[in-house]
């Protein structure tokens, strides 16, 4: 599917346990005063930097009381998948002088996947987040570019250490009118329950899907009949072959969004299937009201040209970058 979900799949059992037991550094020092020979100076009198810890105690409340402001504050809505990162990820409260202002979410692979800070501690996120990083001994961030309020704190960090910065996907959404096919239209058959056993079949064995993952995802798609097939008549027990498999998928986060995915048989890959459904699955999501968007790998160039074919725009960004040396001694 255009952005797979197996890559965000977390196993809460596989968390290191280190990332279990809470870290607590204290970051504090006094305030400098600068002489002066007309009497001290307000501008050069630095504030007392209050006390910065993170821990695991208080994590989930922190991301749950957060969750409705950090919605709030984005450019564009996010990427269901990635964010699904936050949402199964180890979360710790951030806090500044004792009070929990925010909270930072780190998956199995000590990368920071989650960041928000409450607005009236604002100016303290730049600092949260340096501290977060060393405290929790992350390895690398994954943001998303939608969101102004990690991305920023991330900016700072990155120029302040030279870090680097990658691209690992894009972020599509409509841009005009969508490419609707309509013989494609004509023919897409809305998949049921019935279906699941076809469907784990043909991306398990033409896309090299996990079985045991697709026995699990697939239902939750059917039952909500998100699932569309394109299908055509041969000698075989059911009478159809899929051809391939479209996804227009709600969200439960952000109710007025739908989100893309397309899966073809090899054997009919460039021929412009891809694209011919994901334009058609834009238009039925734009008539109902949606606000449509698609992820693919930077590096996946068909999957990003099939979303450009269907009238979609690369509009942000996901952002991956390592943190070498972070230690909490």
């Amino acid at each position: 599917i255009t952005s797979s979900p197996l890559h965000y799949v977390r196993d809460d059992a596989s968390v290191p346990q280190n990332l279990l037991r809470e870290r607590v550094i204290s970051n504090s020092r006094p305030a400098r005063n600068y002489p002066s020979s007309e009497g001290p100076d307000p501008l050069c009198a630095m504030p007392t930097v209050p006390d910065l810890s993170v821990g695991i105690e208080g994590g989930d409340e922190a991301y749950a009381a957060g969750q409705p402001a950090w919605l709030q504050q984005l450019t564009s809505p996010l990427d269901d998948m990635y964010c699904a990162c936050a949402g199964m990820s180890t979360k710790h409260a951030l806090k500044v002088s004792g009070t929990t202002v925010g909270c930072a979410g780190v998956d199995e692979e000590q990368q920071l996947v989650h960041f928000t800070v409450d607005a009236a501690a604002g100016a303290h996120a730049t600092s949260l987040l340096s501290h977060a990083l060393k405290a929790l001994v992350v390895k690398g961030i994954v943001l998303q570019t939608v969101d102004p309020g990690f991305l920023f704190p991330v900016l700072d960090v990155v120029a302040a250490q030279a870090l680097t910065v990658k691209v690992q996907g894009l972020l599509f959404t409509t841009a005009g009118e969508p490419a609707r096919d309509a013989e494609l239209d004509a023919k897409l058959y809305r998949a049921g329950i019935d279906d699941l056993d076809r469907i784990v079949a043909f991306c398990a064995d033409e896309a090299q899907m996990d079985r045991s993952f697709l026995k699990w995802y697939m239902p939750l798609r059917l039952k909500k009949q998100e699932l569309y097939l394109l299908q055509e008549e041969c000698e075989v027990a059911e009478g159809k072959r899929i051809l391939c498999i479209g996804e227009l998928r709600g969200d439960a986060l952000q109710p007025d969004v739908a989100h893309l995915g397309v899966v073809t048989a090899p054997r009919e890959r460039g021929k412009g299937l891809a694209r011919r459904m994901l334009g058609t699955l834009t238009a039925r999501g734009v008539e109902r009201g949606l606000r449509v968007r698609a992820g693919a790998d930077a590096d996946n160039l068909p999957s990003v040209h099939a979303l450009q074919g269907a009238g979609l725009v690369p509009t942000h960004r996901v952002l991956k970058i390592a943190v070498p040396g972070t230690s909490a001694e």
